[in-house]
């Protein structure tokens, strides 16, 4: 359903295939909360602060799907998919995934690492050759910059201490360079988008400091670079096709554009548009982008909760999985923006990972990871509970308060503790 003209390119067979794909409606089957040891009366109480959200117009609409040991026991919409058009949410309506497309490429880094094309410890220019003499603010005022004590890593994208930043908040030096350069711009290509990159200073020495940034869409040059492929056609062919996500991709058909879930009204009634998804992108980044459900990223999210396998698919080992869920960061990287809004985590390669059992401002259990999109999309997964839980919504910066609210309250539909 979602087609990326860049695919016409692979060959014609896959074309039809992908189209066939696309015309086929998936659904997932559920079961009785109960026989999974979640409760019913208290998932119901999620839906009732979903639509209390929603009547106090913090978000239009929503779906929430919940399993419990690889079986859904929860899969409701709520709301609006488009208010103005007074269209209802669906449980298959697509949304913009924003940041957590991170996790799926983040993924896709670690299938060429498992494949030997891609090593962690290497260095990004030994793909991207600009990065050999980039440099970095070498004192708190950004005023001076030098050469980094060491080159940033592909592990450094990965956990995000490649001293790469964003643009989109606060003011400093480096990051009015970004926006100078419009290191956003769905105009520029990838490769235009790395050379602009390697010529702005870091922010931080590599490897010292979690800093959320660009890094991502770095890695997806790297992969890009490696494999000879648009990072698109490389995820279609490794992980959407392999685990069926026939709803993710770049770019919606336009007989599929009524299903896009868009944000609430302004105070005037008028339209409050996100990012289009009704053309192919002409850069295709590794840290936002791409267009999902719910369903859909759970196939995801069930594949990393089930070590690297989702119905009889593997796509990484089960080591690779523990090893990308676990903390990346320890105790000398300083992670004090990452732990901002909540205590008791650390960053482990396109995911944050929960350290400490207490501590954060939410149940749950060392060893959870989770990650969200800006627009207000979350996702999390509980290896100790065998927990997947997708919320999706659409509205603009409301993804850490969105995080709050269902983390908050998932942990506690657990009434058994029963195994599969």
């Amino acid at each position: 359903m979602l087609i990326n003209s860049r695919r016409f390119n692979i060959s014609l067979g896959m074309f039809f295939s992908s189209v066939l794909f696309c015309s086929l409606a998936f659904s997932i089957d559920t079961v009785e909360p109960e026989t999974v040891g979640l409760s019913s009366e208290r998932l119901n109480v999620l839906g009732q602060v979903i639509n209390k959200a929603i009547y106090e117009d913090k978000f239009a609409g929503a779906v929430l799907l919940v399993s419990r040991f690889g079986k859904v026991a929860h899969h409701e919409s709520y709301g609006h998919q488009n208010k103005i058009k007074n269209k209802p949410m669906q449980k298959n309506s697509l949304f913009r995934i924003y940041s957590m497309t991170k996790p799926i490429v983040s993924v896709a880094a670690l299938i060429l690492n498992e494949r030997g094309k891609l090593l962690l410890t290497d260095p990004v220019h030994k793909y991207i050759p600009e990065f050999r003499d980039i440099k970095v603010f070498s004192d708190s005022s950004e005023s001076k910059v030098s050469k980094p004590l060491r080159n940033p890593t592909i592990q450094d994208l990965l956990r995000h201490t490649s001293g790469l930043t964003y643009s989109i908040f606060g003011d400093s030096p480096v990051k009015k360079m970004y926006r100078e350069n419009n290191t956003l711009s769905w105009d520029q290509t990838s490769d235009e988008f790395v050379k602009k990159m390697a010529r702005i200073p870091l922010l931080h020495e590599p490897g010292t400091v979690f800093e959320y940034g660009q890094s991502t869409d770095v890695l997806a040059r790297v992969i890009e670079v490696v494999t000879g492929k648009s990072l698109d056609v490389f995820l279609e062919e490794n992980i959407f096709r392999p685990l069926e996500m026939k709803n993710t991709g770049y770019y919606v058909q336009e007989q599929f554009s009524e299903r896009v879930a868009e944000q609430k009204a302004d105070g005037n009634g008028n339209p409050r548009p996100l990012h289009r998804v009704d053309r192919v992108p002409n850069w295709i980044p590794g840290g936002h982008g791409l267009i999902s459900t719910a369903d859909d990223y759970w196939r995801f999210a069930q594949m990393l909760l089930g070590g690297g396998t989702f119905e009889g698919v593997r796509v990484l080992s089960p080591t690779t999985v523990s090893y990308m869920t676990s903390d990346h960061l320890g105790k000398n990287i300083d992670k004090k923006s990452l732990n901002r809004y909540s205590e008791g985590h650390g960053f482990g390669l396109g995911v944050a990972v929960r350290t400490k059992n207490g501590v954060a401002g939410w149940s749950g259990s060392a060893g959870d990871y989770y990650w969200l999109g800006i627009a207000g999309t979350n996702f999390l997964v509980s290896p100790q509970h065998g927990l997947v839980m997708i919320f999706m919504a659409q509205e603009w910066l409301t993804a850490i308060p969105n995080r709050d609210l269902m983390f908050g309250l998932i942990f506690q539909t657990i009434t058994s503790s029963i195994t599969n």
